[in-house]
């Protein structure tokens, strides 16, 4: 179990956070103005909301003041319409009466909603302890509005130091973080556009317990909640799932995210643990989702912004975007656009090719919905969604040319095009709330990439390995593509009910198709090519050297289902149930090419029989989850959670190189239990906000490659590791200073191998690529200027703890004990953003430096193994991006 040990030695870490956190504070401690809300102008209303917090939220979009209210009474029932032009006072009015509840405004401009019952006095300590746990947690957790943020208030303002209480939609139902028993964290648009996030890697580091692999550009990132990773995973399907909205978008062909640039999300929200009650297999480690922004009914506003950087041993990176949202007729149909363009510079040169920058970026994402509500009760949103995106080569260099150079002979490049189609309808019952979510996905994906090492120095240089034959110094090539495409169903009916029991029942249904290849080639002629074709006893008169197809089926339904109940007013149980079928089927062939050949010396392009294998796997079970919760008092909650994890299996397919063992052709589920205890706290009069859990997960049958009596390594279940770990989240509010706000992000995550693995490691070695330590620090500073402009300063720094890139320095094998050449040592890193930003009206200027000390903390290491006379072994190495310095301009209208 954990120690004191483990928590002792993060918070040594925390020391050279803190002593720069109390050098900003004394340089940022100075006065903050009030700045208040448009009250003396009448608006056009139509609410006819069923609930408070449902009314105030419209009321909110329509008037844009800002808005505190305790957000226990958002259930409240009994609400009267409120139709016609009023004052923001006298919609108030109308909308509370009979309520027993009031309004009034402050003299910041705040609009508070209290009870007529309370006492003055107890209404606003109340008021204010509210207020301040929502500005705290909103802060720590990103929450989205349902008010406007305002942090510059007078001492004696109710409103002081209000962050915007917020609704998630991760528990399938509207909730606020607070009220969520379990481990979730959101992060807001607001903090997402103040922090510069582009894309996943801009955001990943301010999740406690999320440990990736940086990639770069082109081959992505992979992320990883609680350390659930199992070494060497490609091809097999990821233990933390990814979403948009309701539709997953973990790509079939390769199992990675679909990295959406952000420009237009509501937030993104981090489910911690297993979620397959809800979400499904594949969600064992947690879920992140992205939720985007809907089309608001009653507004026409719009955004265009436009950034230019410049990054060190790179070059200039520029993007541009904007969103437009109208209502096409009021209340019912409304449409939100939004686009933008992205070019980043490479910073990779290629001295072979003499071409500078070569791992560069360029994207294209769109987004068109539309939203239609007829009626109050029912509502249909249709949403197109694209990203295009053309990349350069690897974001990796050659440790043995020096930093940011290899010297490839054939330049890489990638194309990928998503195409994403959603429609979403729902129906308010009064008693529950019925939604389906259908979504189309279609993909394609080319690639090519210099493959000579791979041909020349290990399967030519084996080829020729007995013989006097020399290796030549050839060029070799690849083309890669893929098709997928999928098509998924999710229908659930919620519960509305404010009673003694809540629940949740849906169905789920995914057919994916995925089919590619790839072609390998050798440029003709080459050096002893006579020779290799007398070996091979062919001619070879053609480029080709290899071919591949593949076509695989992924096909799942599911029912699932959630039943609450409150014990006591404090106390909540409950429990989950999903059942799934998991069917999978798969072709591949695989042709030698350079063995294939007709009388003439040309490639067969056609598979025969001993060239193609078959797959298939049908899998069948039940995920359970248990979860308690109690509420101390109003702002403060305990929570323990116990629940299954499920990874769907696969099949292996059989290659002309390497027999497969009927044992091999197939791998089973992993699965896991979880134990998680939590709590959220507010503490020193709720300046300081505190969210912590500590879990501890068994895993078995962990999926991962395995190595085989054969030649090659295999996808399979290569049997026991656990993790255990700490996760705590620290916000301070209005704590040193007015408009000062400080988060701290602390995550201890141990996982290791309960048993000695053949080809993996042995028992109680660590998982690679997973560090023990991580920790995030953020400070943000606004405050309005005598000039009338609002200044803000975002600082934002992350630690890295060390890892390796493998379980350990020697593999056990099954015959004996063999040095493991792809262990290395990933050492710690610090990586620090700044940025500063002016505001005036509707224009906001922001200057960023991105990696603002020159961090070059390796991300990626991987072995290039050689067997010729051209070259020794090599280390291919991905560094984190250098430092960028940029400025944006954005104008919101």
């Amino acid at each position: 179990m954990l120690t004191i040990m483990p928590f002792y030695v993060g918070v040594l870490y925390f020391r050279k956070f803190l002593a720069l956190s109390i050098m900003l504070l004394a340089a940022l401690s100075f006065g903050i103005q009030a700045s208040a809300a448009d009250t003396q102008k009448k608006y056009d209303f139509h609410i006819e909301a069923a609930t408070l917090g449902e009314a105030l939220d419209e009321l909110v979009q329509i008037t844009k003041v800002q808005l505190l209210f305790p957000h226990k009474l958002a259930k409240e029932t009994g609400i009267k319409p409120v139709i016609g032009s009023f004052f923001v006072q006298e919609a108030l009015d109308i909308l509370l009466e009979g309520t027993g509840f009031s309004s009034g405004l402050t003299k910041g401009g705040m609009v508070v909603v209290s009870s007529k019952k309370a006492q003055v006095g107890k209404t606003v300590k109340q008021t204010k302890e509210k207020r301040l746990l929502a500005g705290i947690s909103s802060f720590l957790f990103g929450n989205e509005p349902v008010s406007i943020k305002n942090s510059n208030q007078d001492n004696d303002d109710p409103s002081e130091g209000l962050i915007e209480e917020l609704l998630v939609t991760a528990t399938r139902r509207k909730s606020t973080v607070l009220d969520v028993p379990y481990n979730i964290q959101a992060l807001s648009a607001q903090s997402l556009e103040n922090a510069g996030a582009q894309n996943m890697k801009d955001f990943v580091r301010l999740i406690p317990g999320l440990s990736f692999t940086d990639t770069g550009a082109r081959d992505g990132l992979r992320v990883f909640l609680r350390g659930l990773r199992s070494g060497d995973d490609i091809g097999l399907i990821p233990t933390t799932s990814t979403y948009l909205d309701d539709t997953l978008v973990d790509r079939p062909s390769n199992f990675r995210p679909l990295d959406l640039k952000i420009v237009d999300i509501e937030r993104i929200e981090v489910l911690r643990g297993p979620q397959g009650t809800l979400y499904g297999g594949g969600s064992v480690g947690g879920t992140l989702r992205y939720i985007s922004k809907k089309p608001a009914m009653n507004e026409w506003s719009g955004r265009v912004g436009t950034l230019g950087s410049y990054t060190d041993s790179g070059s200039l990176n520029y993007n541009i975007s904007g969103m437009v949202n109208t209502p096409i007729v009021d209340d019912k149909v409304a449409m939100r656009v939004s686009a933008g363009y992205f070019s980043n510079s490479g910073v990779v040169d290629n001295s072979n090719l003499d071409e500078d920058n070569i791992d560069w970026e360029a994207t294209f994402s769109g987004r068109i919905s539309l939203r239609i509500a007829p009626t109050e009760k029912l509502a249909v949103d249709v949403a197109y969604h694209r990203e295009d995106t053309t990349y350069g080569d690897a974001s990796q260099y050659d440790n043995a040319l020096g930093e940011y150079n290899v010297d490839y002979d054939y330049l890489g490049r990638k194309k990928d095009i998503t195409n994403l189609t959603n429609l979403t309808v729902s129906y308010d019952f009064g008693f529950a709330e019925l939604v389906s979510s259908i979504s189309y996905i279609d993909e394609k994906i080319e690639h090519s990439a210099d493959i000579t090492r791979t041909i020349r120095d290990r399967y030519i240089a084996s080829l020729v390995a007995d013989t006097s034959i020399p290796v030549p110094d050839i060029t070799s090539y690849n083309e890669v593509f893929a098709d997928n495409a999928s098509l998924s169903e999710e229908i659930r009916l919620v519960s509305n009910t404010n009673g003694r029991f809540d629940w949740i029942v849906g169905a789920f249904i995914y057919d994916a198709k995925s089919a590619g290849g790839y072609d390998e080639y050798v440029e003709q002629p080459f050096d002893y090519q006579n020779d290799i074709e007398a070996l091979l006893g062919v001619k070879i008169n053609d480029d080709r050297q290899w071919r591949g197809r593949y076509q695989t089926t992924y096909n799942q339904w599911a029912v699932f289902g959630e039943f609450g109940l409150n014990i006591t007013d404090t106390w909540h149980a409950s429990v989950g149930i999903r059942h799934y079928d998991f069917k999978r089927t798969g072709l591949n062939s695989q042709i030698d090419q350079w063995a294939a050949r007709d009388e003439y010396g040309f490639a067969r392009l056609t598979p025969i029989e001993s060239e193609i294998s078959t797959g298939e796997l049908n899998e069948n079970g039940e995920a359970l989850r248990f979860n308690t919760s109690y509420e101390l008092n109003d702002s403060s909650l305990l929570y323990f959670t116990v629940a299954e994890g499920y990874r769907p299996g696969g099949f292996n397919v059989a290659n002309s190189a390497t027999e497969l063992p009927d044992e091999y052709k197939q791998y089973e589920s992993d699965t896991l239990i979880s134990y998680e205890l939590g709590g959220k706290f507010s503490l020193f009069e709720n300046h300081i906000y505190l969210s912590s859990s500590v879990y501890y997960i068994d895993w078995s049958n962990m999926q991962t490659q395995i190595q085989l009596p054969t030649l090659f390594g295999k996808r399979g279940n290569a049997g026991k590791a656990h993790s255990k770990g700490l996760e705590l989240e620290l916000n301070a509010r209005n704590l040193f200073a007015k408009g000062l706000d400080a988060a701290i992000g602390y995550a201890y995550t141990d996982a290791k191998l309960d048993e000695t693995i053949d080809g993996i490691g042995y028992e109680a070695e660590s998982v690679p690529f997973v560090p023990k330590h991580s920790v995030s620090f953020l400070l943000d500073y606004q405050k309005t200027l005598r000039s009338g402009w609002v200044m803000g300063v975002n600082f934002l720094t992350t630690y890295t703890g060390p890892t390796y890139t493998g379980f350990g320095p020697i593999t056990p094998g099954y015959d004996g004990a063999s040095d493991n050449d792809e262990y290395f040592f990933l050492g710690d890193y610090f990586l620090a953003n700044m940025s500063v930003r002016l505001e005036r009206g509707s224009w906001v200027v922001r200057m960023s430096a991105d990696n603002l000390l020159g961090s070059e903390g390796n991300t990626y290491r991987e072995i290039s193994r050689s067997q010729s006379l051209y070259r020794d072994p090599s280390v291919f190495i991905n560094i984190v991006r250098p430092r960028t310095i940029g400025i944006e301009l954005t104008r919101h209208f």
